[in-house]
Order: structure tokens, then C-alpha cells, then sequence
């Protein structure tokens, strides 16, 4: 399974003005990780201060919905 700290760093590096959510966002979206697995990568990568405390849980419910995986858009036969 691929790695998402160097998915992060791929990205970052590419768009070096990018945040730190807009890069962990990216990164993340349609790899069908678990929830856990978004709430752990966030807290190592997400900067603090790229969101408001009190919004937290709405933006990770936000992130684990881009991380699933959309079936509809994934070509025949692959999963």
C-alpha cells in the first residue's frame, strides 16, 4: 500500500503555497482510508493553525468523506 506521508510530500512540494489541510486533502482523496487512519495522518500533518479548534470534527468528517473511494468514477475491473 502506498504511503500517504510521501503522497503528502509529493503534493506539497509541487504547490509549495498550498496548506497544509488543501495538501493533506489532496493526498488523501479517494484512497478508501479508514476513519482512524484520516483522523491519525491529520494529526501528524495538518498544521494547527489551518483550522479553528471548534471546527475539527466537521472537517474531519469532511476529509473522511473525500477518502472514500467513488466507485461510480473508477474504470471496470479495478477496485
Amino acid at each position: 500500500m502506498y504511503d500517504i506521508k510521501s503522497r503528502y510530500e509529493k503534493i506539497a512540494t509541487k504547490h509549495p503555497f498550498y496548506s497544509t489541510y488543501t495538501v493533506f486533502a489532496e493526498s488523501i482523496r479517494n484512497t478508501n482510508l479508514t476513519e482512524a487512519s484520516v483522523r491519525r495522518h491529520f494529526h501528524r500533518l495538518v498544521d494547527k493553525d489551518d483550522y479553528a479548534k471548534n471546527e475539527r470534527p466537521a472537517v474531519l468528517r469532511y476529509l473522511v468523506s473525500i477518502a472514500k473511494r467513488d466507485i461510480s468514477k473508477t474504470a471496470p475491473g479495478t477496485t
